[in-house]
């Protein structure tokens, strides 16, 4: 199975489980979305048949039911922008797209967001979800919006600088420790 794209698209399926059910409390501790060569309308890759064989074939199917009912989900309720919208839950959202990504095409990977906030990068699928340096554009870009969400505080006591918001407020993230600190992004602390 293609388990390094499934848990991207969990991310968004865990916000729209605290949508349906209702758990706005919840849901309002969702800082952003930052996604990564997430393929928000199913894989290219999941041939027809393969859809019977897992349930992750079957999430990951282009157009499939799952990514379909999130996508509407998305688009229905939630704003994706830096201003809140009436009667929608405010998840600001963001995404990093290849233009040599062979795993998750272009249109999936920035599917109902605006230009404004989708950042193309060069390279491949693992290039660019893997940099190797702080230099690149997708890690910067990274890095800036979560410093957006992660705002330094008022200057009080000195960060515990082991922390991993003192990181993103020194803008010193090692490009290995965005991936394992994805989850505390999307759902804060």
């Amino acid at each position: 199975t293609d388990r390094h794209r499934w848990p991207r698209l969990l991310c968004k399926a865990a916000a729209k489980h605290l949508i349906d059910s209702n758990q706005l409390e919840t849901l309002q501790r969702v800082k952003g979305l930052i996604l990564m060569a997430v393929p928000q309308a199913g894989s290219q890759l999941v041939l027809p048949f393969m859809d019977r064989l897992s349930r992750d074939f079957r999430a990951l199917k282009a157009h499939g039911r799952f990514v379909t009912k999130l996508n509407q989900t998305f688009l229905d309720r939630v704003s994706f922008g830096e201003t809140p919208e009436s009667n929608r839950v405010h998840i600001p959202t963001w995404a990093v797209k290849a233009g040599s990504d062979l795993a998750v095409d272009r249109l999936s990977a920035g599917l109902n967001l605006p230009s404004s906030r989708i950042k193309p990068v060069h390279g491949s699928h693992t290039s660019f979800v893997k940099p190797q340096t702080k230099d690149e554009p997708g890690y910067e870009h990274v890095r800036d919006r979560l410093i957006e969400l992660f705002p330094p505080p008022e200057p009080a006591a000195p960060p515990d600088s082991s922390s991993f918001e003192a990181e993103i407020r020194d803008r010193d993230i090692a490009p290995s420790r965005i991936l394992r600190h994805a989850p505390q992004v999307l759902f804060g602390r």
